[in-house]
């Protein structure tokens, strides 16, 4: 059973608040190398993941959360204008709108098929995440994100794909702080490190045995009967040629 998620605020100060959020568990997880952008540009795509938040849950987590925005907000060393601060709190906690930090899950559908992603179906998320700078090799991360496994040791490079996917538990480290770029202002999270607590079904991937049905009657015996894999029989030599 999934354990309540929990909010502790580690400092705060004039660039935000280090915040450690517990118990979640992730979707989207683009930690080994970073997720396009809107525009499918990998140039400027980011390192991120997403935490799921269960609707039960989402009100206490909700009301902490804008009591948080609300001291960062008055203790920020560049967002001084009272009306860019007000317009911030306000995009940030509309939630499931545009800039807001909470999204709706229900809404997040897979663009064919109009399903909502597993273990989005009453829920609702937010993002963590960090900018992607190029490199010779391919992408890293423009700060060193921590990613630990459960027993706090750095998980190697080579095995982050597998140890961190949509589906673990885990705990997420953020610096929450508001945003002022091109005229649009808000807060978000930043990720700072990711520390895997438990592995979890997988919310990703397809089942390519899902619509499969046992034909009726068909025992062991059959099965075995219908995929032999005796040897064959040697094969009779080639009659000699010659005159009759």
């Amino acid at each position: 059973m999934q354990k309540k998620i929990e909010v502790s605020v580690n400092k705060l100060g004039d660039k935000g608040a280090d915040v450690l959020i517990q118990n979640v568990r992730f979707t989207f997880v683009y930690l080994d190398t970073p997720a396009k952008d809107i525009d499918g540009d990998p140039d400027k795509g980011k390192y991120s993941v997403t935490c799921i938040v269960p609707a039960s849950e989402f009100p206490a987590i909700e009301k902490k959360m804008l009591g948080l925005f609300e001291q960062i907000l008055k203790v920020n060393g560049k967002m001084t204008d009272p009306k860019k601060r007000k317009l911030a709190f306000d995009t940030a906690r509309k939630t499931g709108d545009k800039g807001s930090f909470f999204k709706i899950g229900d809404d997040q559908k897979n663009k064919n098929t109009g399903v909502v992603y597993k273990g989005l179906e009453n829920a609702y998320t937010f993002t963590a995440t960090m900018d992607a700078v190029k490199v010779a090799e391919g992408f890293r991360p423009k700060f060193d994100l921590a990613l630990k496994d459960a027993k706090k040791q750095t998980v190697p490079e080579h095995l982050v794909k597998s140890e961190f996917y949509s589906g673990c538990f885990g705990h997420v480290a953020v610096n929450i702080a508001p945003y002022d770029f091109r005229g649009n202002v808000g807060l978000k999270a930043y990720l700072n490190g990711v520390l895997k607590t438990a592995d979890g079904e997988k919310l990703s991937g397809v089942d390519p045995f899902a619509a499969y049905v046992p034909p009726q009657g068909m025992d062991d015996e059959a099965m075995s009967d219908d995929f032999s894999f005796d040897e064959e029989p040697e094969a009779k030599p080639a009659a000699k040629k010659g005159k009759k």
